[in-house]
């Protein structure tokens, strides 16, 4: 109804996650109007079973 769609990466064991994986996510909303286009890419900054570890900024950016 609102045309949202979730999609997960894998996290590492530093907390962090494979970019290129990220990137392969990204969907670009053709040729196949069924899939929504990606317009926002949320990330949880602590990672609880990662010990609360917090993303370094440096990564965030890149």
């Amino acid at each position: 109804l609102a045309g949202v769609h979730s999609a997960t990466v894998t996290t590492l064991g530093d907390g962090t996650f494979d970019l290129d994986q990220l990137i392969s996510k990204i969907r670009h909303g053709y040729p196949n109007p069924h899939y929504p286009r990606s317009r926002l890419i949320c990330v949880e900054n602590t990672h609880n079973l990662q010990g609360g570890r917090v993303l370094p900024l440096s990564f965030l950016q890149e």
